[in-house]
């Protein structure tokens, strides 16, 4: 399991939003691994656990913001469940240590009402990996 978080920025001559989501997030990836060396993919599911929107009114701060986002399935509410593609590649060493890098792309909207009206959004993300795996010694 993953904690990730995910978000986007947006700015004008007017003002500045920024939207921070976290998710636990769980890959089910397919590995194949060769002399330490190793690529994967596979489908992801997130689970929405809290979020924030900081909007910047740069013409009158005290019109700023700085809301909780809520999850659910209200109209000022986003989806909380996301199901996505996830691939990676990286290298396990005979000590145990992993280095790797991970692309996800989200695949459903997790912006609620009609995609018309409301926009669409779609969370992605890269990153990069650090772990230890214990007994890493053995394939």
């Amino acid at each position: 399991m993953n904690f990730v978080q995910k978000g986007f920025s947006t700015k004008d001559e007017t003002s500045t939003d920024k939207v921070k989501y976290s998710y636990a997030e769980i890959p089910l990836n397919f590995i194949y691994n060769s002399q330490g060396f190793f690529i994967g993919a596979g489908p992801s599911m997130a689970f929405g656990i809290a979020g924030r929107e900081k909007i910047t009114d740069k013409s009158d701060p005290s019109n700023s913001s700085d809301d909780k986002i809520e999850f659910g399935s209200g109209d000022d509410q986003i989806k909380r469940f996301e199901f996505g593609a996830n691939i990676l590649t990286g290298y396990k060493f005979a000590n145990g240590f992993i280095f790797s890098v991970n692309y996800n792309l989200g695949l459903n909207n997790i912006q609620i009402g009609n995609a018309d009206d409301a926009g669409t959004i779609k969370n992605r993300y890269f990153a990069f990996k650090v772990g230890y795996v214990f007994g890493g010694n053995k394939e």
